[in-house]
Protein backbone atom coordinates (compact mmCIF):
# COMPACT_ATOMS: atom_id res chain seq x y z
CA UNK A 1 0.00 0.00 0.00
CA UNK A 2 3.05 2.23 0.96
CA UNK A 3 4.79 1.55 -2.23
CA UNK A 4 1.51 2.32 -4.17
CA UNK A 5 0.93 5.46 -2.50
CA UNK A 6 4.34 6.60 -3.14
CA UNK A 7 4.22 5.83 -6.90
CA UNK A 8 0.64 7.80 -6.79
CA UNK A 9 2.04 11.11 -5.54
CA UNK A 10 5.08 10.71 -7.52
CA UNK A 11 3.22 10.60 -10.80
CA UNK A 12 0.72 13.90 -9.31
CA UNK A 13 3.92 15.51 -9.07
CA UNK A 14 5.46 14.53 -12.41
CA UNK A 15 4.17 17.18 -15.48
CA UNK A 16 1.87 15.64 -17.42
CA UNK A 17 1.13 16.13 -21.41
CA UNK A 18 -2.18 18.10 -22.38
CA UNK A 19 -3.11 16.52 -25.24
CA UNK A 20 -5.21 18.68 -27.56
CA UNK A 21 -8.04 17.06 -30.05
CA UNK A 22 -6.38 17.02 -33.60
CA UNK A 23 -7.16 19.97 -36.23
CA UNK A 24 -9.61 18.78 -38.70
CA UNK A 25 -7.83 19.36 -41.94
CA UNK A 26 -10.20 18.80 -45.22
CA UNK A 27 -7.40 17.53 -48.03
CA UNK A 28 -8.02 19.11 -51.32
CA UNK A 29 -9.27 22.77 -50.45
CA UNK A 30 -6.72 25.31 -50.69
CA UNK A 31 -5.29 27.00 -47.65
CA UNK A 32 -2.61 28.96 -46.87
CA UNK A 33 0.60 27.40 -45.60
CA UNK A 34 1.07 29.32 -42.73
CA UNK A 35 -2.55 28.50 -41.65
CA UNK A 36 -1.38 24.79 -42.49
CA UNK A 37 1.70 24.84 -40.45
CA UNK A 38 -0.09 26.58 -37.21
CA UNK A 39 -2.54 23.37 -37.39
CA UNK A 40 0.97 20.94 -37.99
CA UNK A 41 2.34 22.59 -34.94
CA UNK A 42 -0.66 21.02 -32.82
CA UNK A 43 -0.71 17.74 -34.38
CA UNK A 44 3.33 17.96 -34.34
CA UNK A 45 2.77 18.09 -30.20
CA UNK A 46 0.62 15.34 -29.84
CA UNK A 47 1.99 12.85 -32.27
CA UNK A 48 5.60 13.10 -32.78
CA UNK A 49 6.95 15.48 -30.16
CA UNK A 50 7.45 11.71 -27.72
CA UNK A 51 10.27 11.12 -30.15
CA UNK A 52 11.42 14.15 -31.94
CA UNK A 53 12.92 17.36 -30.66
CA UNK A 54 12.96 20.45 -32.14
CA UNK A 55 16.10 22.34 -31.16
CA UNK A 56 16.97 20.36 -28.43
CA UNK A 57 19.10 17.04 -27.58
CA UNK A 58 17.50 13.96 -25.65
CA UNK A 59 14.91 12.31 -28.20
CA UNK A 60 14.37 9.33 -29.55
CA UNK A 61 14.15 10.12 -33.28
CA UNK A 62 16.40 12.59 -35.02
CA UNK A 63 16.18 16.17 -34.19
CA UNK A 64 13.82 17.87 -36.79
CA UNK A 65 15.52 20.90 -36.36
CA UNK A 66 16.23 22.73 -39.70
CA UNK A 67 14.21 19.36 -41.41
CA UNK A 68 12.25 21.28 -44.27
CA UNK A 69 15.89 22.19 -45.44
CA UNK A 70 17.38 18.77 -45.02
CA UNK A 71 14.07 17.49 -47.05
CA UNK A 72 14.92 19.78 -49.77
CA UNK A 73 18.75 18.65 -49.96
CA UNK A 74 17.72 14.80 -49.37
CA UNK A 75 15.03 15.21 -52.61
CA UNK A 76 17.91 16.93 -54.32
CA UNK A 77 20.02 14.37 -54.24
CA UNK A 78 17.80 11.49 -54.70
CA UNK A 79 16.99 13.28 -58.24
CA UNK A 80 14.62 13.28 -60.92
CA UNK A 81 10.97 14.51 -59.54
CA UNK A 82 11.21 13.56 -55.74
CA UNK A 83 10.50 16.90 -54.06
CA UNK A 84 10.48 18.00 -50.37
CA UNK A 85 6.54 17.36 -49.84
CA UNK A 86 7.12 13.66 -51.42
CA UNK A 87 10.33 13.07 -49.06
CA UNK A 88 8.85 14.35 -45.70
CA UNK A 89 5.38 12.44 -46.86
CA UNK A 90 7.42 9.08 -47.36
CA UNK A 91 9.09 10.35 -44.43
CA UNK A 92 6.01 9.72 -42.25
CA UNK A 93 4.36 7.08 -44.18
CA UNK A 94 6.49 4.60 -45.34
CA UNK A 95 9.90 5.31 -43.03
CA UNK A 96 11.54 2.57 -44.15
CA UNK A 97 11.65 3.05 -47.85
CA UNK A 98 14.31 5.55 -47.01
CA UNK A 99 16.50 6.03 -44.62
CA UNK A 100 18.77 8.79 -43.64
CA UNK A 101 22.79 7.42 -42.93
CA UNK A 102 23.07 7.80 -39.21
CA UNK A 103 19.20 7.65 -38.49
CA UNK A 104 17.29 3.84 -36.80
CA UNK A 105 14.31 2.88 -38.40
CA UNK A 106 11.85 2.42 -36.09
CA UNK A 107 9.25 5.51 -36.87
CA UNK A 108 6.17 4.47 -36.27
CA UNK A 109 4.21 4.08 -39.62
CA UNK A 110 1.48 7.29 -40.06
CA UNK A 111 -0.48 6.29 -43.67
CA UNK A 112 -3.71 5.01 -41.85
CA UNK A 113 -3.22 6.73 -38.44
CA UNK A 114 -3.86 10.30 -39.94
CA UNK A 115 -6.37 12.10 -42.43
CA UNK A 116 -4.64 13.20 -45.41
CA UNK A 117 -4.73 16.95 -44.78
CA UNK A 118 -3.51 15.92 -41.47
CA UNK A 119 -0.51 15.10 -42.69
CA UNK A 120 -0.28 18.09 -45.44
CA UNK A 121 -0.50 20.02 -42.23
CA UNK A 122 2.18 18.22 -40.83
CA UNK A 123 4.19 18.50 -43.95
CA UNK A 124 3.64 22.27 -43.84
CA UNK A 125 5.14 22.49 -40.45
CA UNK A 126 8.20 20.74 -41.17
CA UNK A 127 8.81 22.83 -44.47
CA UNK A 128 8.81 25.64 -41.79
CA UNK A 129 11.40 24.27 -39.54
CA UNK A 130 14.37 26.00 -41.43
CA UNK A 131 12.34 26.87 -44.60
CA UNK A 132 9.34 28.35 -45.67
CA UNK A 133 6.00 26.45 -45.87
CA UNK A 134 4.99 26.14 -49.44
CA UNK A 135 2.44 23.11 -49.11
CA UNK A 136 -1.16 23.76 -49.84
CA UNK A 137 -4.24 21.17 -49.25
CA UNK A 138 -4.55 20.81 -53.14
CA UNK A 139 -1.51 17.94 -52.58
CA UNK A 140 -3.74 14.99 -53.23
CA UNK A 141 -1.55 13.27 -56.07
CA UNK A 142 1.46 13.15 -53.87
CA UNK A 143 -0.70 11.81 -50.76
CA UNK A 144 -2.08 9.42 -52.29
CA UNK A 145 1.09 7.97 -53.82
CA UNK A 146 3.34 8.00 -50.50
CA UNK A 147 -0.26 7.70 -48.20
CA UNK A 148 -2.74 5.53 -50.19
CA UNK A 149 -4.38 4.83 -46.47
CA UNK A 150 -4.66 8.27 -45.51
CA UNK A 151 -5.70 9.48 -48.53
CA UNK A 152 -9.20 7.92 -48.14
CA UNK A 153 -9.40 9.59 -44.78
CA UNK A 154 -7.57 7.92 -42.43
CA UNK A 155 -7.92 7.35 -38.88
CA UNK A 156 -7.70 3.93 -36.76
CA UNK A 157 -10.75 2.95 -36.68
CA UNK A 158 -12.39 1.27 -39.34
CA UNK A 159 -15.41 0.66 -40.42
CA UNK A 160 -17.97 -0.81 -38.58
CA UNK A 161 -19.06 -4.43 -39.82
CA UNK A 162 -22.55 -4.71 -41.04
CA UNK A 163 -24.49 -7.35 -38.92
CA UNK A 164 -26.51 -9.98 -40.14
CA UNK A 165 -29.99 -10.50 -40.00
CA UNK A 166 -30.98 -12.84 -37.81
CA UNK A 167 -33.35 -15.50 -39.34
CA UNK A 168 -36.06 -16.41 -37.93
CA UNK A 169 -35.71 -20.05 -36.71
CA UNK A 170 -38.88 -22.10 -35.90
Amino acid sequence: LITSLTYTAIGFMLPQKVGEPPPIIEMGIQAAPEDLAAAGFTLFENECSSCHKVGAPGGRGPDLSGVGKRAIDTARNRGGDFTQVAYLLEAMCQPGDFVVDGVANFMTKFDGRLEGGQLIALVAFLQDLGDVASVNGLEVDLVTQYCPKSAGGGGEVEAPIAAKPIENVE
